[in-house]
């Protein structure tokens, strides 16, 4: 089938890492950074970012290495 797709003019095969960074065009609204803040595990949005509850009840992110 792969063979099939790739040719239609313009296509072409997308490496794992082009796969893996399609998002479906969701807009990726980034949070203010936590800062130390105390605060817990809220989720994971669909770019993948960890995001957190602090308590006040407002959401954070941090930027994992």
């Amino acid at each position: 089938m792969l063979k099939n797709i790739l040719k239609f003019a313009g296509a072409q095969e997308l490496t794992k890492n082009e796969q893996k960074s399609i998002n479906g065009g969701v807009q990726c609204v980034p949070y203010p950074q936590c800062n130390a803040n105390e605060v817990s595990f809220y989720k994971r949005n669909l770019c993948s970012w960890y995001l957190y509850r602090t308590v006040t009840g407002s959401i954070c992110m941090e930027y994992l290495p």
